[in-house]
């Protein structure tokens, strides 16, 4: 037992007498500190949960749901796939019985990766989507980027990297949303690998390089490892045999403080087995590759059937041809048992679902904006419309106002010229006519002067008559 796994050792033990505080007192900053030993030291991680669950009553709640999802992801980081998929599954049950959605998905989150992990496609493609449904009610960008980064993974391992890549951005863009290094480590190193494959070379090395920087500042060793072992792959694939070398070195730098079951580990050990099967050390690859077989509860990173390929080749690099010829029966047979056309089918639906639900919820936006518009336009309209009816009973009573006047006016003219007319009619014509009468009254018959006056009168009166007349009638 070397230096580093004998302090493990004791710090289990003592992680294992230190009292835990009591039922009621299990709160947030205690899950907390039971988490922080799931990097560093899983079994302690596993031994701590069980006395806190054990100490919490049996009733359902989301401590317990938590608590339940620390210990699944302890056993994850150990290699016991089996253990954690029971723990996941509870963690779920306890978060459903109390409506806690959050804990649901990231027990659906972690159950999702697990199966994919243990090469269960289909129980992943479940989780997925029930975890991308419970979301769509709740804003969690955190288990959101972890669910779209699994199903970028996903798409990877069946090479359909367009949508990898789709995925693995939506992602990323969510977990620089969030303060969770982690998050964050696990989809930019997903997107950095499926840029890569899909031809993208110096943006998966620029990205793997920065998650690699971002993973040594914070000393994570699982998370270390977990970033070395994808740029070592391609450098593999660019030809770059010094790049190799270095990072590998530096993986074997922390590869004894990580549990050597877990999915970091053997990431990293099948890098490692590919490299050594390149440069023609068939025996090293091989003896890296049976002891990922020998693992118990463990699944090789790659699927089954390349494993065993590998091995075929190896075999052949030794001349074994009959141990060739085994591995090669077996990777048929693995690969026969896998139903590829159903995951197809399935992982096609599940990308249309996505995609449809972003394109749904773009619709409402633009639905919700039109709407937006419709209503000012339509209060702008109305606004118009008042305006113009105001300033049109504004015009028209402006108008009768002058119409008003202008009556009023030509009634006054008339009023002042019958005023005249009788002025002249009663002044003029009447004394006319009393003078006639008078000079008949006296026996002054003078016919010259009678006649003279008789024709005077006349003219006034034919004067006044023409007055009357309307202007057509002069000629």
């Amino acid at each position: 037992m070397n230096r580093t796994k004998t302090f493990l050792f004791f710090l289990t033990l003592l992680s294992a007498v230190a009292p835990l505080p009591l039922a009621a007192q299990i709160d947030e900053e205690t899950i907390q500190h039971i988490d922080s030993y799931v990097n560093v030291n899983p079994d302690s991680a596993v031994i701590l949960c069980n006395k806190a669950l054990a100490q919490m009553p049996a009733k359902a709640s989301s401590n317990k749901s938590y608590l339940l999802a620390i210990r699944g992801n302890a056993h994850f980081t150990l290699g016991d796939n089996a253990a954690a998929i029971a723990d996941f599954k509870a963690s779920f049950r306890a978060a459903e019985e109390v409506a806690d959605t959050t804990a649901c998905v990231n027990a659906l989150s972690d159950l999702g990766v697990t199966y994919r992990v243990n090469q269960q496609t289909d129980s992943a493609l479940i989780c997925y989507k029930q975890a991308l449904a419970m979301l769509q009610s709740s804003d969690s960008p955190d288990l959101e980027a972890s669910i779209l980064t699994s199903i970028a993974v996903l798409f990877a391992n069946q090479a359909r990297l367009d949508e990898a890549i789709s995925f693995a951005e939506k992602g990323l863009e969510k977990a620089r949303l969030t303060d969770d290094i982690q998050t964050q480590i696990y989809a930019a190193s997903s997107l950095g690998s499926a840029l890569f494959l899909a031809g993208h070379h110096e943006r998966g090395l620029q990205t793997q390089r920065y998650i690699i920087g971002v993973a040594e500042k914070k000393g994570i060793p699982r998370y270390m490892l977990k970033t070395y072992a994808p740029i070592i792959a391609m450098h593999n694939r660019l030809g770059h045999p010094d790049s190799v070398r270095y990072y590998i070195d530096r993986g074997n730098a922390v590869l004894d403080k990580v549990p050597e079951a877990s999915v970091e580990s053997i990431g990293f050990l099948e890098q490692s087995f590919v490299i050594l099967t390149d440069m023609g050390r068939y025996r090293e690859s091989l003896d890296i590759q049976k002891k990922i077989l020998a693992m118990q509860d463990s699944r090789p990173f790659i699927p089954l059937d390349r494993l065993w390929q590998r091995i075929a080749l190896n075999y052949k690099g030794l001349g074994d041809i009959e141990k060739m010829d085994e591995a090669y029966q077996t990777a048929i047979a693995i690969a026969d048992s896998i139903h590829q056309s159903d995951i197809n089918d399935q992982i096609s639906d599940l990308n249309i679902r996505y995609h449809t639900a972003e394109k749904e919820l773009a619709i409402a936006n633009l639905q919700a904006e039109k709407s937006r518009r419709d209503t000012i336009i339509a209060l702008i309209t109305a606004g118009v419309i008042i305006a113009s009816l105001l300033l049109i009973i504004y015009l028209r009573a402006r108008r009768r106002k002058i119409e008003v006047e202008n009556i009023r006016a030509r009634l006054d003219g008339i009023e002042q010229e019958r005023g005249r007319l009788a002025h002249e009619l009663h002044d003029g014509v009447c004394n006319d006519l009393l003078g006639i009468e008078l000079t008949l009254a006296a026996g002054r018959c003078d016919t010259g002067e009678l006649s003279e006056m008789i024709r005077t009168t006349r003219n006034e009166v034919r004067s006044i008559s023409h007055e009357l007349l309307p202007h057509g009638f002069f000629i």
